[in-house]
């Protein structure tokens, strides 16, 4: 197995396995910590899923500025509205 297979193998077991610890979040805290941590873990899934399997390192400068522009501004605005 070459290294890029292994990498996007580990990348989608760990968003496999951050499924489940948000799941598993949902019976042991209060409505708003759990949103915040729901919203954490979906920020970081974003983040694999940007960096395995749309491959935005490799992207222009740009377009990667865009990106991350774009999860920040996404991710402040829902932080705002929970609070």
């Amino acid at each position: 197995m070459n290294t890029s297979t292994l990498k996007t193998t580990l990348a989608w077991l760990t968003l496999c396995a951050t499924t489940l610890v948000s799941v598993g979040a949902s019976g042991s805290r209060s409505v708003g910590e759990l949103s915040a941590v729901v919203l954490a873990i979906a920020a970081f899934k974003v983040l694999l899923v940007m960096h395995y399997f749309m491959e935005v390192p490799q992207a222009a400068r740009l377009f990667r500025l865009a990106y991350y522009g774009w999860l920040a501004l996404v991710l402040a605005v829902l932080s705002f509205l929970l609070w």
